[in-house]
């Protein structure tokens, strides 16, 4: 139960790295800052 639990919380984390990575992306690209 924990390990899926781990699982589905490590899956989250990455997928918010990969859309503030984006949003950074997106930042410099327009010349806005993320965030």
């Amino acid at each position: 139960m924990s390990t899926t639990v781990h699982a589905a919380g490590s899956a989250a984390a990455r997928i918010a790295d990969q859309a503030s990575e984006r949003a950074r992306s997106d930042g410099e690209r327009t010349g806005r800052p993320a965030g």
